[in-house]
């Protein structure tokens, strides 16, 4: 929502919605299920799967274990001092889940939540 919507992608143009709830209600009702779907892209499947996947919870710290394990050359202290890029205006546009809509994406989503652990 802070850079526009994208008139090329299908999600966007069916579930766009100034209301953040709003729009992950739709995204529930006419794609469930597509962010999970959409990692198996990136990932490969559970049985033939790349050999590292960061998370975002600790991106820092698995760009740079990413890095060593394969022998680049880096500046870790730069990595570490980067100011955020491209970061949502939360003001804005807060992201706010009620516990019933956390509920029903964990569920719609749950083959990505179950594969990386999370709860």
């Amino acid at each position: 929502m802070t850079y526009g919507w994208d008139l090329e992608n299908q999600l966007d143009q069916a579930c766009r919605s100034d209301n953040f709830q709003l729009f992950v209600r739709q995204v529930l009702d006419k794609f469930p299920g597509i962010y999970s779907s959409s990692l198996i892209e990136f990932v490969g499947s559970a049985d033939n799967e790349i050999e590292f996947i960061g998370k975002y919870e600790h991106l820092i710290e698995d760009l740079i274990t990413a890095l060593e394990t394969a022998g680049e050359d880096f500046n870790e202290q730069l990595i570490r001092t980067l100011p955020p890029h491209n970061v949502s205006n939360k003001a804005r546009y807060p992201a706010a889940y009620t516990t019933q809509l956390e509920a029903e994406v964990k569920k719609a989503e749950h083959i990505a939540m179950d594969r990386f652990n999370y709860q």
